[in-house]
């Protein structure tokens, strides 16, 4: 249990230092797993690259 918290941790703060520094961070899904549902019209070579940047009003 201790290894899963530290590991959110660890993304949250590599997340926080992108967009500190004004870059964009994005996560590759393999979209070939059964539990992925995406639009298949953007699955390349069966993949998805997602934008995760925080939306700006």
């Amino acid at each position: 249990m201790a290894m899963a918290l530290l590991r959110s941790y660890l993304i949250r703060s590599a997340y926080d230092w992108v967009v500190a520094h004004q870059l964009t961070p994005y996560l590759l899904v393999d979209a070939t797993l059964d539990d992925v549902d995406v639009p298949e019209e953007y699955v390349d070579k069966g993949k998805i690259i997602l934008n995760l940047a925080p939306a700006v009003a």
